[in-house]
C-alpha cells in the first residue's frame, strides 16, 4: 500500500547555499511519497531544479512578513501530511517517515514532533536539547494545516501562534524515544530566514531592506551538504 503524500514546505530568502542542503535532506529521506515546496521572495533570484517532486515558487516582490509567506504556503500543499523544513536546519533521512508513522498510529493527534533535537550555533557546538514547540521540523495533519491561519503581520512567533490551538487541545504528540531526526542550527548568517524583525511595519521595513531590484539571476540548485554537516548527518 502506498503511503500518503507528505508535503514538505521550505520558505527561504537569500541563502542558496543552505537551500542546497535542504534539498539534499529532502531527497535523502527514506519516505518515498513526498514533495518539496520552496517559497522564494528574493526578487532578483530565480531558483530552478529539474525534479517533479520539487516545486519552486519564485515571487517578484518581497512579502511583508514571514507570517505572510507561511500563510501563502498553506495553499500550495497537496499532501495528507505537511512537514515544515526551514532552510537553515538539517533533517536526517528518517525524519519524515518517523513523524508520519506516529500520526498514522496515533489518530487523536494533529501534530507530531520529536521532543529532542541536536542543536548547534555557527555549526560549531552540538548538544541535545528539548525542542519545545516550534513549527520547524514538525509534521501536521492536512486538516489542521488547512483550518488554522498564520498571522500575516508577524515575522517572529508566527510559528508558536499557529500551533497554539493544538497545544491548548492537547493535540501535539511529543515523541519521547531515543530517535533524533532533526538538527536545529542557529546563527549561520545575518539573513536568519525571513524572520528578522518584530511585528507589523517593523517587520516589513527590516525584511525588505537590502532587497535588490537588479536583473534576475537564475540559480540552479545542487543538492549537497557541507563537510561539517557530513560529520553528523545520519
Amino acid at each position: 500500500m502506498n503511503k500518503p503524500l507528505a508535503s514538505c514546505v521550505c520558505v527561504t530568502f537569500d541563502r542558496p547555499h543552505l537551500l542546497n542542503e535542504t534539498l539534499y535532506c529532502f531527497l535523502a529521506q527514506d519516505y518515498e511519497n513526498k514533495e518539496l515546496i520552496i517559497l522564494n521572495d528574493q526578487c532578483d533570484i530565480q531558483y530552478v531544479f529539474d525534479d517533479p517532486r520539487v516545486k519552486i515558487y519564485n515571487f517578484n516582490k518581497r512579502m511583508s512578513s514571514l507570517g505572510e509567506k507561511r500563510e501563502f504556503s498553506r495553499y500550495l500543499t497537496n499532501g495528507e501530511y505537511i512537514v515544515t523544513m526551514d532552510d537553515d536546519d538539517i533533517y536526517y533521512s528518517n525524519h519524515i517517515s518517523s513523524l508520519v508513522n506516529f500520526l498514522e498510529t496515533n489518530k487523536e493527534y494533529d501534530i507530531s514532533m520529536h521532543r529532542n533535537s541536536h542543536y548547534s550555533e555557527w555549526n560549531e557546538y552540538i548538544e541535545v536539547v528539548h525542542i519545545g514547540c516550534p513549527l520547524n521540523g514538525a509534521c501536521l495533519r492536512k486538516d489542521y494545516w488547512q483550518n488554522n491561519e498564520f498571522s500575516r503581520i508577524k515575522s517572529r512567533g508566527e510559528d508558536f501562534d499557529f500551533v497554539n490551538n493544538a497545544i491548548i487541545s492537547n493535540k501535539v504528540l511529543y515523541v519521547d524515544d531515543d530517535i533524533i531526526t532533526f538538527h536545529y542550527r542557529w546563527g549561520l548568517d545575518v539573513h536568519h530566514i525571513s524572520g528578522l524583525g518584530g511585528d507589523g511595519i517593523e517587520s516589513y521595513t527590516i525584511v525588505t531592506q537590502g532587497t535588490s531590484i537588479g536583473p534576475t539571476r537564475i540559480i540552479k540548485l545542487v543538492p549537497q551538504i557541507s563537510d561539517k554537516v557530513k560529520l553528523y548527518y545520519r
